[in-house]
């Protein structure tokens, strides 16, 4: 069976501001080293520092531009740049001033290009937060994940309450635009911890807030015991997530399931990956995702370092661009290019055909 088809997303009038970090490329830095390794996080790192890691970093860029320049893709202008990890804080700043310095020699950048480095509370302090500033890092995420003490340990932060509210206001001296990161439904968490954390936050009004739930999963380092603990939380997750969007919804703008912004400062770099946006991941077990002729790929490095490349069909396009959409508040539409899709199962054609009605019914559609 052949049907026309194609699931795009609306640049919503609210985000037109942002649309060059949907259309055009961003770049995300994977580093991999962090003091100590907490229970519950799944992303490739280490304890032991990577030698050079600059120096493989600038080699990893030149040779994927040239590879990417190989099979005809077609470079855009750089619109955001993200250091995540890991703790991308522990680096050097003449190891970010490098990194960031070749990126703006190899690629066209824009000028409002949105920089962010994850950090962790006890690995910044004034100096190094200006430092980050006069080499052109504009946004700093933090990964407080609970004002609670308990909640901390038993996460494996090494961290205390006092560092954090300390070192918030260190931030807002240097940083305009930053995010606070926190974990939900963690070992013993309860409503009324939440509850004071939503306080402690309001109290503070930082610019941007991203609220994740613990993952379970083979990578948890979690006894069974606590394993079971968690999924408890998660069959009460609507009523964690509830508090959250009724105690913030005065102050903020939830523009996407676990983000929140006040005065349209969201992150851009995010928004390219929920609008399927282009953008190329470096370091040990970053992603890429690039598009060349309306045929999506999506590149994994391997911690090792080797590359696994694989094409994205059609189908699964279409789903991945559905899913990420509709994470958003703005939605999804099905617009005016086309793509011809063969053997479309019968569940993606009903999921379409509700679309398009959507769209002839309002133009846009909203969940």
């Amino acid at each position: 069976m052949n049907i026309n088809v194609n699931i795009t997303v609306k640049i919503p009038k609210p985000i037109l501001n942002i649309i060059t970090s949907i259309n055009n490329l961003g770049i995300y830095i994977h580093y991999p080293f962090c003091i100590k390794k907490c229970f519950y996080c799944d992303f490739y790192k280490t304890t032991t520092p990577q030698k050079y890691f600059e120096k493989k970093i600038i080699e990893e860029i030149k040779k994927m531009k040239e590879d990417l320049i190989k099979i005809g893709y077609q470079f855009s202008p750089v619109g955001t740049i993200y250091f995540g990890g890991g703790t991308p804080s522990l680096m050097p700043i003449h190891t970010l001033e490098k990194i960031i310095n070749y990126i703006n020699l190899e690629f066209e950048t824009y000028k409002d290009i949105e920089i962010t480095i994850e950090a962790n509370p006890e690995s910044i302090n004034l100096t190094y937060l200006k430092n980050l500033k006069s080499i052109g890092i504009n946004r700093i995420s933090i990964g407080i994940q609970s004002f609670n003490i308990f909640g901390l340990r038993i996460m494996g932060r090494i961290h205390n309450p006092t560092d954090i509210l300390q070192n918030i206001k260190i931030i807002q001296k240097c940083f305009d635009n930053y995010n606070l990161d926190f974990i939900l439904l963690y070992p013993y968490q309860t409503i009324q911890s939440l509850k004071n954390d939503l306080k402690t936050i309001i109290s503070i009004t930082p610019p941007h807030l991203s609220f994740y739930m613990m993952d379970i999963d083979k990578k948890n380092l979690y006894p069974t015991t606590l394993i079971n603990k968690i999924k408890k939380l998660h069959e009460q997750a609507d009523k964690y997530y509830n508090l959250i969007i009724d105690q913030l919804s005065k102050t903020y703008e939830h523009y996407e399931i676990s983000n929140f912004a006040i005065n349209k400062l969201y992150c851009k770099h995010n928004i390219k990956y929920w609008y399927y946006g282009d953008y190329i991941g470096l370091g040990p077990s970053a992603v890429s995702k690039i598009t060349i002729n309306q045929n999506a790929y999506r590149i994994q490095n391997l911690p090792n370092n080797k590359k696994y490349t694989e094409k994205i069909d059609t189908n699964k396009q279409i789903e991945e661009k559905i899913m990420l959409g509709l994470r958003t508040k703005w939605g999804i539409i099905i617009n005016n290019q086309q793509i011809k899709l063969n053997s479309f199962s019968n569940y993606n054609i009903q999921v379409l055909e509700i679309l398009e009605k959507s769209r002839q019914t309002s133009e846009k559609f909203y969940i």
